[in-house]
C-alpha cells in the first residue's frame, strides 16, 4: 500500500496547505525575500569594488552624483503634490 495507514485504519493525512511548495502564499513570501538578498549583495560587492578601484573620495563624489536625479525627482513631486493641495 502506497500510503501507511494509521491507528483506528484510517489514511494518514497530507501536508498541510501551508507547508506545500506549491502554495501561493508561500511563493509571494519567498520572491520578496530573494529579491531583497539578490539586491543587497549586487549593491554590497558593486559598492565595494567601486570603493576600492576609485578610492573613497571619488566613490563618494560618484555615489553623491547618482542620488541627484533622485532627488530632483522627489522635489518635483513634492512640488506637484503641494500645488495640488491648494
Amino acid at each position: 500500500m502506497a500510503r501507511e495507514l494509521s491507528r483506528g485504519g484510517r489514511r494518514a493525512p497530507d501536508a498541510p496547505s501551508t507547508l506545500r511548495l506549491n502554495n501561493r502564499s508561500v511563493q509571494q513570501v519567498g520572491t520578496p525575500d530573494l529579491a531583497r538578498r539578490v539586491r543587497r549583495e549586487l549593491s554590497v560587492r558593486l559598492g565595494g569594488y567601486l570603493a576600492d578601484q576609485l578610492g573613497w573620495t571619488p566613490f563618494f563624489l560618484l555615489t553623491t552624483l547618482a542620488c541627484l536625479p533622485g532627488l530632483a525627482l522627489l522635489l518635483w513631486i513634492m512640488r506637484l503634490e503641494g500645488a495640488k493641495a491648494r
